[in-house]
């Protein structure tokens, strides 16, 4: 398939027009959009692993969720960049626009909400519906594939939730928009920002881990029968020590 057919794809799914204006969402490395491609590589985050594995299985073109280049490149000396040049490697990026359309109904999904609405343009909410914290927890473990996370403003006593919101990424800058809700699973929340309603129960899930399930929703987007399709299970570099 013609990589610039796979982007139009994508971009009919999350158009470029909804990316916000700070965002670099689009090519970050382009050669040419009319080359034909059997393969594409899927990736949160452009890393030198990522670009060693591609080289090594003759990857071609990689679609990642965070940009590359961001939020502007002012000389050429990044390695990732050079060495996706190098072995003309092209990559396109959807980040701010495919998070206004997915990554948090994606991670709504893959803990089993499918009920869910919209609060802003990156957060959802599930409606009222009793949920046992418990189970919820062994769920982010076992879906997100987790061995723990953080909670805040957590009360061991309280076992049921009536409102869930979700936020894939960095979440914190939207506390203030939740409302009545009661339960918030989200990412790189800040101390203060954890403080700011102490009703609010908050489970700081990892950006990266809160992120990968809208990859599988790409994959279904363009796999066909003449593409392969392969998802990059990135690894987070932090770890509990």
């Amino acid at each position: 398939m013609k990589i610039k057919n796979i982007i139009k794809l994508l971009e009919d799914y999350a158009p470029l027009s909804l990316a916000e204006s700070w965002d670099n969402s689009g090519w970050q490395v382009k050669f040419d959009e009319n080359i034909s491609v059997d393969d594409v590589l899927l990736t949160v985050t452009i890393t030198l692993d990522v670009i060693d594995y591609a080289i090594k299985n003759n990857f071609m073109f990689i679609v990642s969720h965070h940009p590359l280049i961001f939020p502007n490149i002012n000389k050429i000396d990044d390695k990732i960049l050079i060495k996706a040049i190098k072995n003309n490697i092209q990559i396109y990026s959807l980040h701010t626009n495919l998070d206004k359309v997915a990554t948090s109904r994606e991670l709504a999904s893959v803990l089993d909400f499918k009920d869910v609405y919209s609060l802003n343009d990156y957060v959802v909410a599930t409606s009222n519906i009793e949920v046992d914290v418990y189970d919820l927890i062994y769920k982010i473990k076992q879906n997100l594939n987790i061995q723990n996370f953080i909670a805040y403003n957590f009360n061991t006593n309280k076992k049921f939730y009536n409102k869930i919101a979700f936020c894939a990424g960095s979440g914190g800058d939207f506390i203030n928009d939740l409302n009545d809700a009661q339960l918030y699973i989200t990412s790189d929340i800040k101390y203060h920002q954890s403080l700011i309603n102490q009703d609010l129960t908050i489970f700081d899930v990892g950006h990266l881990n809160s992120e990968q399930p809208v990859l599988t929703l790409l994959k279904d987007l363009i796999q066909s029968k003449t593409l392969r399709v392969k998802i990059y299970n990135e690894i987070s570099n932090s770890k509990i020590v």
